[in-house]
């Protein structure tokens, strides 16, 4: 019961966290492992919220959540969408 409850609690903290980047796209940092501009994160508590920064910087991408304890792909590929 307090693993689901806690869960929920991870799952809310990392949905607000979100918010902020309707108005402050940029907010998050640039992923160090690609430094590439358009892949961000922003950090709550040991995970890991990617995004894709559209490059007009008016549409966010949520492209994976990541305990910080797992590595990342080798390539930023699987984070970029071109379609934007």
């Amino acid at each position: 019961m307090d693993s689901e409850r806690y869960a929920q609690q991870v799952v809310d903290r990392l949905f607000e966290r979100t918010f902020i980047l309707k108005n402050l796209p940029k907010s998050g940092r640039i992923v160090p492992e690609y430094q590439h501009e358009q892949i961000r994160e922003l950090i709550e508590g040991s995970y890991r919220l990617v995004y894709h920064l559209s490059v007009n910087q008016k549409l966010v991408i949520i492209t994976s959540i990541y305990h910080s304890k797992r590595l990342f792909p080798e390539s930023p590929d699987d984070f970029l969408n071109t379609d934007f």
